[in-house]
């Protein structure tokens, strides 16, 4: 990290702890990794040039929704949250650094999405019923081992329940609902059972879980 003039601060030890992932019909879908670190080192030199690789995994052209028994689902925005549930502030006498970080709570998982008004939700919603989500990101480029398979990020979260004050509001006009769904329930994904969520990401060597 360097700002203005100033020479670089780097920072090591660092753990990721939490995500969101997010986006909207005509913008751009947004990941925020929520980090800690162990110490820094300041006054260091600041890189002077640096190049980037021509192809661009992760600019995503499709993005679309699908639940196990309803099939696919048409989205205007979307929202992810996960906390991993770590212990952010571990420090310990005797040290000015944190300590490893470890679990203090259960992880939690959260989706939301914007939909057209559908009663199938609301209905959902009141009986409990368990879904089984997984959000596909895809971009339009071929990976080039696999000439059939994209570049790819999933999210399944199986096991979700929706928010009990799932509404649809009272109007003569089309309307547009929200979705809220808990993950913390767990269930089976592609690769495990009792999971709360699983990401496979596919790129240009291998499927990464």
């Amino acid at each position: 990290q360097a700002i203005g003039a100033d020479t670089a601060v780097t920072f090591d030890g660092v753990k990721i702890v939490g995500m969101s992932l997010s986006g909207e019909v005509g913008g751009n879908v947004s990941i925020t990794f929520e980090v800690v670190g162990q110490g820094y080192t300041e006054d260091v030199a600041r890189v002077s040039s640096w190049s980037y690789p021509t192809a661009i995994p992760f600019s995503f052209i499709t993005c679309g929704l699908s639940e196990a028994t309803v099939g696919a689902v048409s989205m205007n925005s979307f929202s992810v949250s996960i906390d991993l549930g770590y212990e952010k502030e571990r420090f310990k006498l005797g040290s000015a650094e944190l300590v490893n970080p470890v679990f203090t709570a259960i992880p939690t998982c959260t989706f939301s999405c914007n939909i057209d008004a559908d009663e199938q939700w609301v209905e959902k919603a009141r009986d409990h019923t368990a879904l089984d989500l997984t959000l596909t990101l895809t971009h339009p480029t071929t990976v080039p081992s696999a000439a059939s398979t994209k570049y790819t990020f999933i999210l399944e979260l199986p096991g979700c329940r929706l928010s009990p004050e799932t509404a649809i509001e009272n109007s003569s006009e089309r309307l547009s609902m929200d979705l809220e769904f808990e993950a913390g329930y767990g269930g089976a994904t592609t690769n495990g059972t009792d999971k709360m969520f699983e990401i496979r990401v596919i790129d240009g060597n291998t499927t990464h879980t």
